[in-house]
């Protein structure tokens, strides 16, 4: 997306990288959640609601610090 075929201007708008970011980030967490469920047995007990919680949570971190790093990188100069 940086720079594939641009000549002139290699800039990106940082919100469209982010967008991108975004959109193939969720593409790849629901591909990898249906491979899983169709590969791994289904669980016999779920896990306690606290863990599932911090992982929520974990995962909320994880995203917000990955498209944060997509606009530090939209906005530096070419």
């Amino acid at each position: 997306m940086v720079e594939s075929g641009l000549a002139d201007r290699v800039e990106v708008s940082q919100y469209r990288l982010v967008a991108h970011l975004a959109l193939h980030w969720r593409s790849y967490g629901v591909t990898l959640w249906i491979a899983l469920d169709l590969l791994l047995d289904p669980p016999r007990a779920s896990a306690a609601p606290i863990w599932r919680r911090a992982a929520e949570g974990g995962d909320r971190l994880i995203g917000l610090t990955i498209l944060a790093g997509g606009f530090v990188a939209g906005s530096m100069p070419g």
